[in-house]
């Protein structure tokens, strides 16, 4: 996937050492396969850093940037780390919702918590209202 990789190409470092991800234009691959890229810091200083082919990416040149960045972050993520229900986005603790049970707890994914909390809603929504009937009810016949 890296192999194909020529100046010019952008990239994205996939490394959890870096503090900017990119993306960044290579600069030359040499015949030992490393990749230099040309990386420009904050204060405007341009430098050369040298990456092994396995830490970067290549994004797709023809959509938006941050899209880019994201898909292709988001093809390398193992397997176990990507949410079990909607299947396509890095599962971090903060995309869970913990849901307390009678017998225990459950996670839900954040993404089905608004559609669980809308039937939730209703369901409540109902059962009140059915009380308050039958306390209506109660107190009509004891006035009578």
């Amino acid at each position: 996937m890296t192999s194909d990789l020529r100046p010019g190409d952008q990239v994205v470092i996939i490394s959890p050492r870096v503090s900017r991800r990119g993306p960044w234009p290579v600069q030359q691959v040499d015949e030992d396969g490393q990749v230099w890229l040309k990386e420009i810091t904050s204060g405007g200083h341009r430098r050369v850093e040298i990456y092994s082919p396995k830490a970067l990416v290549k994004i797709d040149p023809s959509m938006p940037p941050t899209q880019a960045i994201r898909f292709a972050l988001t093809a390398h993520v193992p397997p176990t780390q990507l949410c079990e229900i909607c299947h396509g986005q890095p599962a971090p603790e903060r995309h869970f919702v913990t849901v307390p049970l009678p017998k225990g707890f459950v996670r839900v994914c954040g993404d089905d918590f608004a559609s669980i909390k809308a039937e939730i809603r209703k369901r409540v929504a109902q059962t009140v209202s059915d009380i308050f009937v039958e306390a209506k009810a109660g107190q009509l016949k004891k006035a009578r």
